[in-house]
């Protein structure tokens, strides 16, 4: 079991509950014993006793725990790691108490003055099963959070099936078929090589993919645009890359389509007809200029497709973008 990759890991809450803990208890005896017995000594000579006695050899074991953490993502592990320093450290400090510091005083004891009355084996086990608890508690507690956090993802990921069936359909409505044939024959996965500055020193061939799928109950279609491909993109990350979608909607009375393009930072009010052989998409947004998209030489398993403006009124255009398509 694997450690998640946050700052506040639930072997440094157990570190940070152990210490808060221990100096809490430590500083409450001190000061009920203070004022029973009178206080009378320097406070700066008991901090300092505080320090080297007990609480320097907690920060050493703290910080190697800390270099090992980097090391090992277990949490398992680091709950062992932090077990056998804390454990060591105690013992450490009951050992130069008992060897260098003389016999022990009222606020220079520490965890030593605790073996006083237990012995090494009780601290051991009274230790043991102080660590044990709180780290039950605190994986009980993640265990929660996690169950938790899965319940929410799963009831997000329902929702989101939800939303794409509700959406999403796998044919069109059968009364409307021959209506929604124009752009229903796109329906599937294409792939395509855009050229962009065609015959020019300029000129980019780029892949890229396009996804066509009837949506609203079979009573309209729904493409996704991606160029460059979603593939080219994670070998070639691209700023300018477009990922946009248009909604196609049959409009009986103008015998056209509706059609809405969308991307992030732009969007487009579109109208579509047949003319001849070719489908013509014109911009109907008011604050754009004369701009169609052309889709040509269309057969069931590919078709050609062009982004052009005109500058004269549409007596010529200019093509910016083109590209030819094939069925996956």
């Amino acid at each position: 079991m694997k450690a998640k990759n946050k700052t506040w890991s639930i072997a440094k809450e157990m570190l940070f509950l152990y210490l808060a803990t221990s100096k809490i208890l430590y500083w409450f005896n001190t000061i009920m014993q203070t004022t029973l017995d009178g206080f009378d000594a320097n406070i700066i000579e008991l901090v300092l006793n505080r320090f080297f006695q007990q609480d320097m050899l907690i920060i050493l074991a703290i910080i190697a725990f800390l270099v090992i953490e980097k090391i090992t993502k277990k949490i398992i592990l680091q709950y062992v790691i932090l077990y056998v320093f804390l454990l060591s450290a105690a013992f450490l400090q009951i050992w130069i108490v008992q060897h260098f510091v003389g016999p022990i005083q009222m606020f220079d004891g520490g965890v030593a003055g605790i073996l006083i009355s237990i012995g090494y084996l009780g601290f051991f086990i009274y230790f043991t099963a102080g660590f044990a608890a709180i780290a039950i508690a605190l994986i009980v507690k993640d265990r929660f959070k996690s169950a938790d956090k899965k319940s929410t993802e799963i009831n997000s990921n329902e929702a989101m099936n939800d939303f794409s069936n509700a959406l999403v359909c796998d044919s069109c409505k059968d009364e409307l078929r021959d209506k929604l044939s124009l752009f229903g024959q796109f329906v599937g996965e294409w792939e395509f090589e855009g050229i962009l500055g065609k015959d020019t020193p300029e000129e980019q061939r780029i892949p890229g993919e396009w996804i066509f799928s009837w949506i609203l109950d079979g009573t309209a279609v729904q493409d996704v645009f991606i160029c460059p491909s979603r593939k080219e993109c994670e070998k070639n990350p691209n700023p300018n890359a477009e990922y946009g979608t248009t909604m196609r909607f049959y409009n009986q009375a103008t015998d056209a389509w509706d059609m809405f393009y969308g991307l992030s930072g732009a969007t487009h009010i579109l109208e579509g007809k047949q003319v001849g052989d070719q489908i013509i998409v014109k911009n109907k947004s008011e604050s754009e200029g004369l701009t169609q998209w052309v889709f040509s030489d269309i057969k069931p398993n590919s078709f050609h497709w062009q982004n052009q403006t005109s500058h004269d009124n549409g007596i010529t255009w200019n093509v910016n973008f083109e590209l030819s398509a094939r069925r996956k």
